[in-house]
């Protein structure tokens, strides 16, 4: 029996490859946004740091993008101080 060629054994995988490849822009892309969002903030999501935030995005994505916002940009965030004159 031949050995598949480099291009018979690469193309049935190609789109699994791409599928890991749209997924790891993706958590990248969602820990860059959270980074931006989380240095321009005056106070702290759950008191934890910028960087401890992007190793979250990394790992988590959009859970992580989704998660950030609740607790930083939605009205669930909006404590008593932010509604005084």
């Amino acid at each position: 029996m031949d050995e598949p060629t480099f291009f018979g054994s690469i193309l049935p995988a190609a789109p699994l490859y791409f599928y890991w490849a749209v997924w790891g822009l993706t958590h990248i892309g969602c820990a860059y946004f959270i980074y931006q969002a989380a240095i321009h903030r005056k106070r702290k999501a759950l008191n934890i740091g910028p960087g401890w935030w992007v190793i979250f995005g990394l790992f988590g994505g959009l859970l992580a993008l989704a998660l950030y916002w609740l607790m930083e940009h939605s009205s669930f965030a909006k404590g008593k101080d932010d509604d005084a004159p």
